[in-house]
């Protein structure tokens, strides 16, 4: 970065007055000794020095900072409050084209994790439906036992009922067999009730 001060060193010299101004610690000066003249010259021509010395030190440091600032900038843009992102106007942006990149690899990334969240969150839906058709079916399932059950116990007592009536009707025609036992033949032995 070039220097904001140019070498204006002129300005201690008396070739840099005006043809009226008077420089108040010239050696012509009867006031002031001639080595007082010299060492205050010289005093002051250092003090320059040094100062310009440090204040190019700083110009360099500040353009240091500067591309520094410019590295964060992209790296790290700034975000208000409103979700805005904000750049440093002061300085441009010089590789434009390295930025695009970046930028394009990130959304690229950023679209590959969104369509991998969507498909997540597609087969977690899938998921959910078949352990709810699961459950239904379990709970269809037990009602079904459960009727099963049910009917076994009702067939079951119809069964015995249905033996009890036989025996009973078997008993009761025996008891008229025997009475007309005297009219007919004897009948022939009815086989036992089976489950």
């Amino acid at each position: 970065m070039e220097s904001m001060f140019e070498d204006d060193i002129s300005i201690l010299t008396q070739e840099a007055l005006g043809p009226s101004e008077v420089w108040l610690d010239s050696p012509g000066d009867p006031s002031l000794g001639g080595d007082m003249c010299s060492a205050s010259h010289f005093a002051l021509i250092t003090a320059y020095g040094d100062i310009k010395e440090r204040l190019g030190g700083l110009e360099r440091e500040n353009a240091t900072l500067r591309r520094r600032l410019k590295v964060y900038e992209i790296k790290y843009p700034l975000i208000s409050d409103f979700g805005e992102e904000h750049g440093f106007s002061l300085y441009e942006i010089k590789d434009g084209s390295l930025l695009e990149v970046e930028k394009v690899s990130l959304q690229q990334r950023l679209n590959q994790f969104q369509h991998e969240l969507q498909k997540n969150k597609e087969q977690e839906e899938q998921l959910g439906e078949m352990i709810q058709a699961y459950e239904k079916l379990c709970v269809e399932k037990s009602d079904l036992e459960t009727e099963l059950r049910e009917m076994r116990a009702l067939v079951e007592t119809h069964l015995r009922q249905i033996c009890g009536l036989e025996q009973q009707l078997r008993q009761q025609q025996g008891l008229q067999d025997a009475a007309f036992s005297n009219l007919s033949p004897p009948p022939a032995p009815a086989p036992p009730c089976t489950d």
